[in-house]
Formats: C-alpha cells, structure tokens, sequence
C-alpha cells in the first residue's frame, strides 16, 4: 500500500523447526562429568510486523518491525552430575519465547553498477550494524 512517497507491506510468517541431539558425556573419573540425554527440540513460532520502503535517486531506505512468539516451546532437556544421577536439572532455552525486531537499512548507487548499503538490526536486545557492497551484472 503506498504511505507517504513509499510503500508499506504488512509481514507475517510461520515457522517450525527441529533439532536433533545425542546424548553426551564428560570424559573423567572426579564424579563431577555432566551426563546428558538424547534431545528433540521442535519448535512453532509466528510472526506479525511492517515493511516500509522509500526510494529516492541516490538513496533508498527500508524499515521494518517484528513481533515474534513461540506457540509451542521445545520439550526441556535434563543433564546430571555422573556421581549423583537423581539430581537432574533442566538446560536452559537457547531460544526466547518471543521478542521483537527492528530494522533500518540505507543504501544507494554507486559508480559502475556498484551500490552500497547499511543495516542495523536490533532483535532481542542485541544490536548489530552491517555495512555492505554490492556489484551488479
């Protein structure tokens, strides 16, 4: 839909993905090896946001918003102590329920069929810019 000299474009996406992990073992003879078991991690997420988009001779520009939540979490995984099996405990989640995305990115033509951009992305707390080149054939 255009908005403002630019175009705006609703995102939503579905995701699943698996991992598959074997179980594992410390090498050494203290008592104090973690032992951990065999794993599935499978996991469903959603996502909502925006894109917007402005294009101008020399420079364009791109925005973009995310919400994304996890509808079903992975099952937990359990490691132990080898001397003490009985007191299991649970690993934590690499992945968050949710959080959000932001994302600016500029760039514009160069000389020769070159162009050059910026990113900057901001996704659960963490801040990343990434500058780029790019030729075209």
């Amino acid at each position: 839909m255009p908005l403002g000299g630019g175009r705006l474009q609703p995102l939503a996406s579905l995701d699943y993905s698996r991992i598959d992990g074997e179980a594992f073992a410390e090498l050494g003879d203290t008592g104090l090896e973690l032992v951990g078991e065999a794993s599935r991690r499978s996991r469903l997420a959603a996502a909502l946001g925006a894109r917007y988009s402005r294009h101008w001779r020399r420079l364009w520009l791109e925005l973009e918003a995310q919400r994304h939540q996890a509808l079903q979490a992975a099952a937990p995984v359990h490691a132990g102590f080898r001397a003490a099996p009985a007191g299991r405990f649970r690993l934590p989640d690499p992945q968050p329920r949710g959080g959000a995305t932001l994302g600016l990115r500029l760039g514009g033509p160069l000389e020769h069929r070159w162009e050059w951009d910026l990113a900057c992305l901001r996704e659960d707390g963490r801040f990343e810019a990434r500058p780029g080149l790019a030729r075209g054939f």
